[in-house]
């Protein structure tokens, strides 16, 4: 991974690194943060904003929880040594926003996946 001195390079987390562009072609959103990238370039907190501005209202929810679930992988690489696949990464964000959603409407959607080491059932 790159790091800047000890801490680790945001942009590369969430936009540079392979497996995040993998992400976000998955979730059908890397030509809308690719774009957003060319104009802004390495500012990251102006980057998800503009993004969360011209996205749609349903996708907010979608872009949000997949930059927490790339961050919640890197987390479970660093202190645990677990290696998640961008496939897995993005059926986890899925999983956990349509879990949030089925809890506020009642339906309850169940899955096989076992997302148990990313604390959700």
């Amino acid at each position: 991974m790159l790091y800047e001195g000890n801490v680790e390079y945001s942009m590369h987390l969430f936009f540079y690194f392979h497996s995040a562009e993998d992400c976000w072609r998955a979730v059908n959103l890397w030509d809308t943060i690719q774009s957003v990238i060319r104009c802004l370039e390495d500012d990251e907190q102006k980057i998800v904003f503009y993004v969360l501005c011209i996205v749609e209202d349903n996708i907010v929810a979608g872009f949000v929880v997949e930059m927490w679930s790339m961050e919640k992988r890197r987390n479970c690489k660093v202190w645990d040594d677990i290696h998640e696949s961008a496939d897995l990464v993005v059926s986890y964000g899925q999983h956990l926003l349509q879990a949030r959603r089925a809890q506020s409407t009642g339906y309850s959607a169940e899955t096989d996946a076992d997302y148990s080491r990313w604390g959700v059932r």
